[in-house]
């Protein structure tokens, strides 16, 4: 698990500035996804699996794999938007749990329920 929080814009005072969920899920995603971007090394592909809005966040689920890598992984991302005390910035928070692909099964469940349980408060 890895949680991030990144100062966001003034303008930026809620998740919908930032797009729908699909329309955020679709950015993170396609910042990843390197096909046809370094040839040679083979493909660094992220796919989109779902994107919703649940509990006043935005939950993301992708896939990632790198040619050097033997497993692919799942990742499962919620982010949340919450106004700085100070008022120059608001801060978005994201948490981020990830599994190999071959352990889903066992992994992904638990993976996910952590990462559903993620509050701003």
């Amino acid at each position: 698990m890895s949680v991030v929080v990144t100062n966001a814009s003034v303008e930026l005072t809620q998740l919908g500035s930032l797009g729908s969920p699909y329309e955020f899920g679709h950015r993170l995603v396609v910042a990843q996804d390197r096909r046809g971007r370094k040839p040679g090394r083979g493909p660094q592909v992220a796919e989109l699996v779902s994107a919703e809005a649940s509990g006043g966040k935005y939950v993301v689920e992708y896939t990632f794999s790198k040619p050097d890598e033997q497993s692919a992984k799942g990742l499962y991302v919620a982010a949340a938007m919450k106004p700085s005390a100070d008022g120059f910035y608001n801060r978005l928070f994201s948490v981020t749990g990830q599994w190999n692909i071959a352990d889903a099964a066992l992994a992904a469940g638990p993976v996910k329920a952590c990462v559903n349980s993620f509050k701003v408060l």
